[in-house]
């Protein structure tokens, strides 16, 4: 069974919908700090570089980044590489405001996928997301859920983690 699993992982922790936040993200440096690039807008001029979830092991050293597709469509990792963990260009960077969403598969082409456990993260699980800006931004998990991917416009299930 070929599942997608959709990490809009760092969502709602940034008041996404209105709702407030019980514990905003926090930036620990992960090295000594260099300067970051800020925009006018005051996010970074950065990208996600790595992610740990310790409660399911994931330790990934490298984050890909997706876009679009021609139809409009967010990109998806290849089946051919399951274990690809991804960030969705056009969301937030972990850590700024607003709903960043980070993209792996549970399986594909007969190997676990990079995200095969987030089904048992449970609340109060941390993420780190290392930047390229030499920021960690560690969000705290407030609500997992299962979502048919038709919801979504996809055929299977997608776990969320806010």
């Amino acid at each position: 069974m070929r599942t997608l699993l959709l990490v809009a992982a760092l969502l709602l922790l940034s008041a996404c919908g209105g709702q407030p936040v019980s514990e905003p993200p926090s930036l620990v440096p992960a090295t000594p700090l260099p300067q970051p690039e800020i925009k006018p807008d005051g996010s970074c001029n950065c990208a996600p570089k790595a992610i740990r979830i310790a409660s399911i092991k994931v330790a990934a050293d490298h984050v890909g980044t997706v876009g679009l597709q021609k139809n409009g469509t967010m990109e998806v990792p290849p089946l051919s590489k399951a274990k690809e963990i991804d960030w969705y260009r056009y969301s937030p960077v972990p850590g700024d405001l607003g709903p960043s969403v980070i993209i792996s598969h549970v399986d594909g082409d007969g190997q676990q996928g990079g995200f095969a456990a987030l089904g048992k993260v449970q609340v109060g699980d941390t993420v780190d997301v290392e930047r390229t800006d030499g920021l960690t931004a560690t969000f705290k998990v407030i609500k997992t859920a299962l979502v048919p991917k038709d919801q979504m416009g996809n055929p299977d299930q997608v776990h969320m983690i806010y």
